[in-house]
This record gives structure tokens, C-alpha cells and sequence, in this order.
């Protein structure tokens, strides 16, 4: 008998290694479903939209023009008009009635607050508004306001929320509101609600859309915008909106931290997300 051992071949895999082989197979093939899926997914997003920005620019305008003034209390009766208006066209299984769910959102460097009329897996529609007037935020002493601070910034500076627009899977529509004509603005001598945009590209030319317009941020772009003191604006978008949540709780997990809002923000999208699938829509 021959004491010489069989010479394993160097070409030979050993077991360990096919599995590892079929194991990045099976996952590159996994991934590659997944994409064109996606993307098949992707070119026939539009025939799940129910809203229109056309319509619901002139619903703005026409909330505008019913409720003129910037008092808090124009600002609900124009949510209102535009909530009631949206819940008699799409019905309430797609429209969060409950106007008292205001929350704060920190988002791209801007603190404001919002309130989700519609949000699905392909659409939302919000009420954002900035910041408050310097009254309300002064705090209190003794049953008594303190005066309001002084501060070395421009006037415009300091009555102005500025934020990134941050670049997303998705197209946004913001309409710029406040209850006020620009009539009503310039005779009063007051700032108008506008909505100011920068882009890197035209470093002295800036887009500026007063009351009653609507601006357009296309998908896969980007830029800065400030909006005006007492300024809101009724934002939609369409696309994948789940693509645009880490970007919503980015500042509330790296600098805030605060976990009440956090808890607002995903609690109540996620509710909104559910009930319109469950009622078919994507």
C-alpha cells in the first residue's frame, strides 16, 4: 500500500467559501430585484397622486382672499377653509381634520411648526409656519412680559427662519401664505410674507415669491430659503416620501434630542401612512 495522501486540487473551493460565494450572489440578486422593482415602481408613481398643485394653489389664493390679515386668528380660519375645502373633495380617510395637531419640526438647520393634513407613502401635505412674533417668545417675569431683547442682527435678519431645502427623492410645491394682499403690506408699511431662495450658482440674484405664489423645488435639486417673520406656507409633495424622513429627524437625533417632538413627528406621519393604505392608497 502506497503511504502517498490524495493532493486536493488548488482550484478545489472548500465549502465555507461557496457558501460565501452564493451568499453575495444571492444578495447581489436580492438588491438588483429590488432596484428595478423600484424603478418600475418609480415611472408609475403619478397614478397614485390624488392632489393637484394647481388646485391647490387656487385653493390658497381663494383662502387668501376670504380671510385677509395676519392676526392668528386669520391663520386658522385660512387652514380651516383649506382643511374643510380638501375633506368634502378627497373625504376625511384622507385628511387629517384634527387642526390642533400642531407640532415643531427641526429640520435643516429651521425650527418652525406643522401640521399634516395628508401624508401617505407618495404624498404629503403640510402647514408649515415660521417662527413666531417676538412678543410671544419674550419671557415672562412677574405676570409681566420683559422687554424684548436687543440684538445686533438686521431686522430682517432676526424675523427671518433660514434652512436648507436638503435634496430629495421627491418634487415639493410650497405656496407662501400669511392672509395679507400685498396692497395691504405696503400701505401698512410692513415686511410682506415672502419666501426668499438662494442657489449657489447666482451668488447676487435671489428668487423671491411674495404672498399667494408657489414656488417649485424639482426633484434631485437643492437650496437655501428664509421665510419672513408671521410667514406660512401650505407645502405638498410627491415622490417617495419615506426617502424624506431622515432628513426630518436628522436635527432631533444629532442636536436637539428632543424626543417628545420626535415622538410627534413619527407617530403622527406614521398614522397617516397607515390609514390611507389601509384604504388603498399609496
Amino acid at each position: 500500500m502506497s503511504d502517498k495522501t490524495p493532493k486536493v486540487p488548488k482550484s478545489a473551493a472548500t465549502p465555507a467559501s461557496r457558501l460565501s460565494y452564493r451568499g453575495i450572489f444571492r444578495t447581489f440578486l436580492l438588491l438588483t430585484s429590488i432596484y428595478f422593482f423600484w424603478r418600475f415602481l418609480d415611472t408609475h408613481v403619478e397614478k397614485f397622486y390624488i392632489f393637484q398643485p394647481a388646485p391647490l394653489h387656487a385653493l390658497v389664493r381663494e383662502a387668501l382672499d376670504l380671510y385677509p390679515g395676519q392676526s392668528a386668528g386669520s391663520l386658522e380660519k385660512v387652514v380651516d377653509h383649506i382643511v374643510t375645502s380638501l375633506a368634502e373633495t378627497h373625504g376625511t380617510r384622507h385628511i387629517n381634520v384634527d387642526q390642533k395637531e400642531w407640532f415643531f419640526n427641526n429640520a435643516g438647520g429651521a425650527m418652525g411648526a406643522m401640521y399634516v393634513i395628508h401624508a401617505s407613502v407618495t404624498e404629503y401635505l403640510i402647514v408649515s409656519l415660521s417662527s413666531v412674533h417676538p412678543v410671544i417668545l419674550c419671557p415672562f417675569v412677574r405676570g409681566k412680559r420683559s422687554p424684548r431683547p436687543r440684538s445686533l442682527a438686521p431686522p430682517l435678519a432676526r424675523k427671518a427662519t433660514r434652512a436648507d431645502t436638503a435634496r430629495t427623492t421627491i418634487s415639493t410645491f410650497s405656496m407662501a401664505n400669511n392672509g395679507r394682499s400685498h396692497r395691504v403690506h405696503w400701505r401698512r408699511r410692513c415686511a410682506p410674507c415672502f419666501v426668499l431662495l438662494f442657489l449657489p450658482v447666482s451668488l447676487t440674484r435671489q428668487q423671491v415669491y411674495p404672498t399667494g405664489s408657489v414656488h417649485h423645488l424639482k426633484r434631485g435639486t437643492i437650496k437655501q430659503y428664509k421665510m419672513h417673520e408671521g410667514c406660512f406656507a401650505l407645502e405638498y409633495a410627491r415622490g417617495w416620501i419615506p426617502f424624506m424622513l431622515p432628513f426630518g429627524l436628522a436635527d432631533l437625533l444629532t442636536s436637539t434630542l428632543d424626543l417628545p417632538t420626535m415622538w410627534d413627528t413619527v407617530r403622527i406621519t406614521g398614522r397617516e401612512m397607515i390609514r390611507n393604505l389601509a384604504v388603498g392608497k399609496l
